[in-house]
């Protein structure tokens, strides 16, 4: 066992503690303060329940615009979120048809992330007009 001179200097502690044992299905840890002659203390604890909150989800919604080709669409999404083609597929036809269609779902400082990343992707190089990225916005899911 280490001297009481060796623990302080050691750690910079004039009453150093140090964990022995837990009993925890009678709520005790134990404790040796070696300063005090190798005397034990036991410490009462609370057990506490931990619970995780699920965050309210969170849409990621793509909006039409002319200026992007179905390629563009299609790989965009592909590239961003992992959809298999089809899905980019049937996704480009949605946001094409009725001007805008949900790509992802999570909580809210994720969408605004993926909002972002939208934004950043970048302009269609096969369409000459074409300045810049699409647009998306975020909005709470439905039943939410």
């Amino acid at each position: 066992m280490p001297s009481e001179n060796e623990i302080s200097s050691a750690t910079g502690l004039e009453k150093p503690f140090f964990c022995e044992g837990f009993d925890l299905r009678k709520g005790q840890i134990v404790m040796m303060d070696y300063n005090s002659s190798g005397s034990t203390s036991t410490v009462e604890y609370e057990e506490v329940q931990a619970t995780r909150k699920t965050l309210p989800p969170w849409n990621v919604v793509l909006l039409d615009d002319n200026d992007h080709t179905y390629e563009y669409v299609i790989g965009m999404l592909a590239d961003l979120f992992g959809h298999p083609l089809p899905a980019c597929f049937q996704m480009a036809q949605e946001v094409d048809a009725s001007g805008r269609v949900v790509v992802f779902s999570t909580h809210r400082e994720r969408a605004e992330l993926e909002r972002e990343r939208i934004h950043g992707y970048g302009a269609d190089p096969r369409i000459d007009r074409c300045k810049g990225s699409m647009s998306a916005i975020i909005e709470p899911a439905q039943g939410s």
